[in-house]
């Protein structure tokens, strides 16, 4: 035999568990439709990256940095101009659209100065220089990389590859 007390400790665990589930959604609906300004948000371009960068991410897996440092610098460049390519791409999202989801256009700013540090790594290889990628910072100090990869509410739409950052092959013997 049960007291009769104990038995609202199920009806009270059932109303707690309704009304704690409801606040839940709610939170969920109101987050769902918040902007957050520091990330990129729209449909539209968010759909346009990830296409875009699979395609970048993908040509890039397919160019290895080997050989002379000649050789090396002209790897690096096909990688950029995959990089390029995916921006140009990127950019023909309408401007209005792009302006309305602004971290989109400073992402991009971010990806342009990967391109120029990367350029300037290849030429250093070019003339036979050793030379060290430097990744340019955001304006806190922390490597723009990080910055361009948490502009993501959800997945990663476009994670910057590692490969981009380091560009020295495995096998550097051959330098």
């Amino acid at each position: 035999p049960i007291s009769r007390r104990w038995i609202w400790a199920p009806i009270i665990a059932v109303v707690v568990a309704s009304i704690v589930g409801t606040g839940l959604v709610v939170s969920g609906l109101v987050i769902s439709g918040k902007d957050f300004p520091s990330m990129i948000q729209d449909d539209q371009i968010v759909s346009v990256i990830s296409r875009e960068c699979e395609i970048m991410t993908e040509t890039v897996k397919s160019m290895p940095i080997t050989g002379t440092p000649a050789e090396q610098a002209r790897a690096v460049q096909d990688q950029d101009k995959a990089i390029s390519n995916m921006l140009v791409e990127i950019r023909k999202v309408d401007d209005g659209v792009r302006s309305a989801d602004p971290p989109t256009n400073d992402w991009l700013k971010d990806w342009d100065a990967l391109i120029d540090a990367r350029e300037a790594f290849a030429e250093q290889r070019a003339n036979g220089y050793e030379a060290d990628l430097r990744i340019p910072r955001a304006e806190n100090g922390d490597a723009i990389e990080k910055r361009m990869d948490e502009v993501w509410l959800t997945d990663q739409a476009c994670e910057v590859p590692d490969k981009l950052l380091n560009p020295y092959p495995e096998d550097i013997s051959a330098t």
